[in-house]
């Protein structure tokens, strides 16, 4: 006999049934608030998008959510959605249940006039989401990694709260000499990419804590310091190269206590391609998409690490 489960569209009410899966699964503690504040965005013209299971006994099984965002490619503007923490209990899985909430969760997309459809996924679950959804491979992110020889002081201020204030203190003075900008344009539109368009309304959802966007003397940056220093996209100055941001940031994050800066570029994009002069790097994210607007192709699509929901 086949179980049986029954889904609901994610609301306020829900939040703390999608926190107790977050725990159960990933081991990961969410406040409410911030899954609030991720899931409520009317600035992105959309909320609380997202589909969660739930068994027999009302006891909450899996969940698929999305973020909305608006893109921008030769001239047009499209509606889309970021598939997002994507997660079903142990017990539920190979059952249909991800398929079913995936598929509702692009149904009501679709109901919203959303018409471009993506998701983020590493090596297994693309394979895994290619069962379910046949979305196309539209391209993949390479990441760098740079270390910085300093104290550890932002790790350490994990376990040990007043280093941590020490460390936010330090970081706050290191940042004091540069300005903060209130936008970014996103980088991948000068290279004709369909891309995220990263407006007011865009920085109104995504900054918060632990981001700036920054007037370096190399180049305006989009960063967050957390669990190092990452950097979410920017804009190269005339005359200036990746090594030149690189060693800014290392000096900044020298005087934070920071021994990490990350980056992560689409493959094909100019940054990425002037990171590799200076760095290799790795491999990373894959990106899928579909489209359901003819003129605008799913091939088309770039993403930063900024546009990434864990970001």
């Amino acid at each position: 006999m086949q179980e049986s489960f029954t889904i609901r569209r994610l609301s306020p009410e829900l939040l703390p049934e999608l926190a107790t899966l977050f725990w159960e699964i990933f081991g990961v503690k969410h406040e409410l608030e911030f899954l609030r504040w991720k899931y409520d965005s009317p600035a992105l013209e959309a909320s609380y998008l997202g589909f969660m299971g739930f068994d027999q006994q009302n006891k909450p099984i899996g969940f698929c959510g999305g973020i909305p965002c608006r893109l921008a490619y030769q001239g047009m503007e499209i509606r889309g959605i970021q598939l997002c923490d994507t997660m079903t209990l142990p017990a539920w899985r190979g059952k249909g249940l991800w398929g079913r909430l995936a598929n509702t969760l692009g149904e009501l997309a679709l109901a919203e006039n959303i018409l471009f459809h993506f998701g983020i996924v590493n090596e297994d679950s693309y394979h895994a989401s290619q069962k379910k959804l046949p979305w196309d491979l539209v391209g993949e992110m390479r990441r760098f990694a740079f270390p910085v020889h300093t104290l550890p002081l932002q790790k350490l201020g994990q376990r040990v709260p007043w280093v941590e204030k020490v460390q936010e203190h330090l970081l706050e003075t290191a940042l004091a000499p540069f300005a903060q900008i209130a936008q970014l344009p996103n980088h991948l539109t000068d290279d004709g990419k369909l891309a995220v368009i990263h407006d007011e309304a865009f920085f109104h959802y995504k900054l918060r804590p632990g981001q700036r966007l920054l007037d370096l003397d190399a180049a305006q940056v989009w960063i967050k310091a957390k669990r190092g220093l990452w950097i979410g996209d920017m804009m190269l100055k005339e005359n200036y190269t990746p090594k030149d941001v690189v060693d800014q940031l290392r000096q900044i994050a020298f005087r934070a206590g920071i021994h990490h800066i990350h980056a992560q570029f689409a493959v094909g994009s100019n940054l990425e391609a002037q990171f590799r002069t200076f760095d290799l790097g790795k491999t990373s994210w894959k990106i899928t998409a579909r489209s359901y607007d003819p003129r605008i192709p799913a091939s088309a699509l770039a993403l930063t690490l900024g546009d990434m929901d864990t970001f």
